[in-house]
């Protein structure tokens, strides 16, 4: 593992060469994600002090086992930030080899990359969404976030995609991400006890992968007419940030830079509806509500559809929420809950944002 002094020195000669002089102060690892280490550098550059976060991929299986499978997800993040126009700025990609020297070909083997963006101080809207657990219903604030972050995803959704792209075939590719998503459908799935009481092998693992297969089949022979949008690919509290002015705005852009608008909605949909099962809190539908609301008035293109396409993304949220390595041996009667709303879903064509939908 490189260590985060090594980091530090080829971090700031990449930077040199590429924009100028930067004196690194100090360099320190901070919590990443599940599947990410993180680094907070703090430095000069021109007189003025600046903060800048590192993020590198410590996954070096399922989706990630290549070197270029690497490479190829920081490289969509950077275009995604440079699409989105937000205020966190990406700055681009270095390459490290195993010695701990940076490499100015990103393509010589062995590599370990680095992803360059502003480090932020401001707080995760997922702090104030794990409250919810606790309320029967949303405070106005809650109710006026939850309203900003729907506003600003219409927004980032009605901005220009490629010229030239092929709106159909992107739309496809991006629900067929969401089906072989290496780290969730497959080694996620793959990965449940043979003998688990709904995801094993003889229970329920083959149907799920059928639904969700029918799902993605069913909505390929709309994509025609589909929105295609810039997306963001991993939409949820944790990657939304508020900033000191009480708005929102996002970080970690990941994997499918256009296609089907459901891919950020369905995501940010599933998680408060599974929080809303596992903590019986209606906060979470009514939030979802709310959400919608924004979204649907701020959005220039009409999308009836969007929520019958959601139903794949459901059952992506609901494999993890399942998974005990994750979440840990959640309450069997949970986990039947949790089935059967996913079930529901599927049946009826279309999401249902409230309790116990199969009654």
């Amino acid at each position: 593992m490189i260590q985060p002094w090594a980091i530090g020195e080829a971090f700031e000669a990449w930077w040199t060469q590429n924009f100028g002089v930067l004196v690194r102060e100090t360099i320190e690892e901070i919590p990443g994600g599940w599947l990410s280490r993180a680094f907070k550098v703090n430095c000069q550059i021109e007189g003025e002090s600046k903060t800048l976060f590192l993020r590198t991929c410590k996954s070096k299986v399922g989706g990630y086992a290549y070197a270029s499978d690497r490479l190829q997800t920081f490289a969509i993040s950077h275009e995604m930030y440079e699409r989105a126009g937000g205020p966190v700025k990406s700055y681009g990609i270095f390459g490290m080899n195993t010695q701990g020297k940076l490499v100015d070909n990103l393509f010589a083997p062995d590599l370990e990359y680095f992803h360059v963006q502003d480090f932020l101080k401001w707080f995760s809207l997922q702090s104030e969404i794990d409250e919810y657990r606790n309320q029967s219903q949303l405070t106005e604030l809650d109710i006026a976030r939850m309203y900003d972050v729907g506003k600003m995803l219409a927004e980032l959704h009605n901005r220009p995609i490629p010229a030239g792209t092929n709106t159909a075939d992107a739309v496809r590719r991006s629900q067929r991400e969401v089906f072989a998503h290496p780290q969730i459908t497959l080694d996620v799935l793959a990965a449940y006890p043979s003998n688990h009481h709904l995801l094993g092998i003889d229970t329920g693992k083959y149907q799920y992968l059928e639904m969700m297969l029918r799902s993605v089949d069913v909505e390929s022979v709309y994509a025609e007419n589909t929105p295609c949008v810039p997306l963001h690919g991993d939409f949820w509290g944790s990657n939304i940030l508020i900033n000191d002015a009480g708005k929102p705005f996002l970080i970690d852009y990941s994997r499918i830079p256009y296609g089907d608008p459901a891919v950020d909605v369905g995501n940010f949909l599933g998680v408060l509806a599974f929080d809303a099962l596992t903590y019986d809190s209606p906060a979470y539908f009514e939030a979802a509500h709310v959400f919608l609301n924004a979204y649907f008035k701020y959005r220039d293109v009409a999308d009836p559809d969007i929520m019958r396409r959601c139903v794949v993304i459901f059952f992506w949220i609901g494999i993890i929420r399942m998974y005990p390595p994750v979440f840990g041996d959640t309450n069997p009667e949970k986990l039947h809950v949790f089935d059967q709303y996913i079930k529901r879903c599927y049946t009826t064509g279309s999401i249902i944002l409230n309790f116990h939908p199969w009654k």
